[in-house]
């Protein structure tokens, strides 16, 4: 599952082609698939096509089904949006982004007698910033 070189995409194309052989096989290396996003350089001419937005909430558009293995979609939100606290069990979740900045807010698992989730990390991303 070794790489010898990094696949730097130069367009959105490319990223598409790269990520389909990246989850071509069983087993995914998620360290190559973090440095190709990182190493996408935004675009907005290649994905404003993608980039649908709501007055009253995020939106999910998708750009890739990819090979049945990934998603590859353009989320949007407003400012002001937000997404309601969540996980993705089972799965990765690889994040690029493209415009603007993002606060991100990571929640511990309550415990037995916690009735609100607590807070174990906020982070805000800047353009073209990658989080997983």
């Amino acid at each position: 599952m070794e790489r010898t070189e990094l696949l730097k995409p130069r367009t959105l194309a490319d990223l598409i082609r790269i990520l389909h052989e990246l989850f071509a096989g069983d087993e995914v290396n998620v360290e190559e698939v973090q440095a190709v996003l990182e190493a996408y350089e935004s675009n907005p001419a290649e994905w404003a096509l993608y980039a649908k937005f709501d007055q009253y909430r995020y939106t999910r558009n998708l750009v890739d089904q990819g090979n049945g293995k990934f998603n590859l979609m353009i989320l949007c939100w407003g400012e002001g949006h937000g997404s309601s606290i969540h996980d993705h069990t089972d799965s990765h979740c690889f994040l690029k982004l493209l415009q603007g900045n993002l606060k991100e807010t990571l929640f511990d698992w309550p415990g037995r007698w916690n009735v609100l989730p607590w807070i174990r990390e906020a982070t805000h991303h800047l353009l073209s910033s990658y989080t997983f």
